[in-house]
């Protein structure tokens, strides 16, 4: 499986999530995107934070918006390219529901512990982050 794969694989677990509650497809796709969003987020944050760790910087507030809308918009470009423009989403919600049962039961305790560690991960860089342990002493 492709990282890309692994990409849809992810939208096409929050597309299922979210279907528990929705039924209108565009309110499925809005749903499934505002959770992808939601890691997204936490991630460009990750990025800057270990960056900054690694580097012993520390940056300004401006530096800090400049260095997470711009990935974000970029992220976002490519999303639109890669799922919403063709609709290819579609393609790969098909896909991954023509998989065995114990196939997506299987992936969806891989995507539940790969968010679990991404958010341990993410709390441990603020926690590391050497700007916030400047502030506090």
């Amino acid at each position: 499986m492709s990282l890309v794969d692994v990409y849809y694989y992810l939208f096409y677990k929050f597309y299922a999530f979210a279907r528990l509650f929705y039924s209108d497809e565009k309110q499925l796709k809005f749903k499934a995107t505002i959770l992808m969003i939601w890691i997204e987020v936490p991630l460009i944050f990750t990025i800057i934070n270990f960056k900054d760790i690694l580097i012993l910087k520390k940056h300004s507030n401006l530096n800090l918006i400049v260095g997470l809308i711009i990935p974000l918009i970029l992220i976002e470009l490519l999303k639109w390219i890669s799922l919403d423009r063709n609709d290819n989403w579609r393609k790969y919600v098909n896909k991954f529901d023509s998989w065995t049962e114990k196939k997506n039961e299987r992936g969806t305790w891989i995507v539940i512990a790969a968010i679990v560690i991404f958010f341990g991960v993410s709390l441990l860089s603020f926690y590391l982050n050497p700007t916030q342990v400047k502030a506090s002493n």
